[in-house]
């Protein structure tokens, strides 16, 4: 499918947003930071920065700017029109209480899984995940119980796009292997994360259907010598697969 003719514009767009997740991974910047950071001229990302805080989607404290509350409107408004978190909050709730670990509900989007809602529960670990976060699909066991269910063009697609970037030494970095793995999904119905994306971190997670098609995924992590044993291959996959299928018949019949 072709683009629109005027490049120019889709450059400026795109120069924009760099400056937005700029401004977000450094915490906020100073104009000469932001210009040094992106290779831009003082007076080019002087226009841009003032023209998003005119807009007030940036706010300018004292020479240095940083994302405005305009995000987190839009990022409310993003959330509440996934209608399907009225039903899936409670069933988070739930998990969290009974298993002392966090939960989290995870949907995938431009082929990254991205961290949508979660409940805590009395153990849980903090860890540097974050609300709106957006990894890898191939190294977590959310990202594998999703793509498990999706065409195999559509995981294609996923795997020319963004590779499969080792994050750990028990990262899956073969194509192959990773259909192989995926089967296994499947199969049993659970997706793993044994230290895959981050060491010394473990995780479960199970596919939500809506109506036979995979609309999400609930997934339990935590630190690995916790999620080891029983707990980790037999208890928790229990209360994954007991939640995830009364929210199917609740999909299926409401």
């Amino acid at each position: 499918m072709s683009g629109p003719s005027n490049t120019a514009e889709l450059s400026t767009v795109s120069r924009a947003f760099e400056i937005i997740e700029t401004l977000k991974r450094e915490n906020g910047a100073t104009l000469t930071e932001v210009a040094e950071t992106l290779d831009m001229s003082t007076s080019t990302a002087y226009n841009y920065l003032t023209t998003m805080t005119q807009l007030h989607y940036l706010v300018n404290d004292a020479g240095e700017y940083r994302l405005g509350m305009k995000f987190y409107e839009l990022g409310t408004y993003t959330r509440r029109d996934l209608g399907i978190l009225e039903t899936i909050e409670p069933v988070l709730e739930a998990i969290a209480a009974e298993t002392g670990e966090v939960a989290w509900f995870i949907i995938e989007e431009h082929g990254k899984a991205v961290y949508v809602a979660k409940a805590e529960g009395k153990h849980a670990v903090p860890t540097a995940t974050s609300l709106g976060e957006r990894v890898d699909v191939h190294c977590t066991a959310a990202g594998k119980a999703l793509i498990a269910h999706y065409p195999d063009a559509r995981v294609r697609e996923i795997i020319d796009c963004y590779g499969l970037p080792e994050r750990t030494e028990n990262t899956i970095t073969d194509r192959d292997d990773l259909f192989d793995e995926l089967e296994r999904v499947r199969d049993r119905g659970i997706a793993f994360n044994d230290e895959e994306s981050v060491t010394n971190l473990r995780a479960v997670a199970a596919p939500v259907f809506d109506r036979d098609e995979v609309v999400a995924a609930i997934a339990i992590p935590g630190p690995a010598n916790r999620l080891s044993g029983e707990y980790f291959r037999e208890q928790l996959p229990d209360v994954l697969l007991s939640a995830t299928n009364e929210l199917d018949l609740k999909f299926r019949y409401s």
